[in-house]
């Protein structure tokens, strides 16, 4: 009597580990995405909270009447750190693919914030660059 494996029985226990592991890696892809979106979701309202302590302090938010990218080393970036209202502004973590923008009113009264997202995970947010916050 011989013992052990036939080969189809050997190729269906390949195929189903395969099918189960590629589930897996798509099921933990989606969660660094989704992590990630939670995270510029954060990092984005850090800006705006420090944006509100600007806005107190100066008396208007920063004059930007055209749309600058925030990469940490630009005016808008440097002129919150000047104030010490945040400690370093962040950018996108996926920059330069993905950007955060700023862009004001030529009062400072007003701004907007764009973001992007990677999923649509995020309640009231879609994925894609078109997600604002304005004050």
């Amino acid at each position: 009597m011989n013992r052990g494996f036939s080969i189809m029985e050997l190729l269906v226990v390949v195929a189903i580990i395969a099918i189960l592991s590629s589930g897996l890696i798509v099921m933990i892809g989606s969660s660094q995405l989704k992590a990630r979106d939670t995270g510029r979701l954060d990092q984005v309202k850090e800006i705006q909270k420090a944006l509100s302590l600007y806005q107190i302090e100066v008396g208007k938010f920063p004059v930007h009447p055209t749309t600058i990218i925030i990469t940490g080393e630009d005016s808008f970036s440097l002129a919150l750190e000047a104030r010490n209202v945040i400690p370093e502004v962040p950018p996108d973590p996926n920059h330069p693919n993905s950007v955060y923008t700023y862009q004001s009113d030529n009062s400072g009264g007003d701004y907007t914030l764009t973001f992007c997202l990677d999923t649509d995970s995020i309640f009231g947010y879609n994925q894609g660059c078109g997600n604002t916050i304005k004050p």
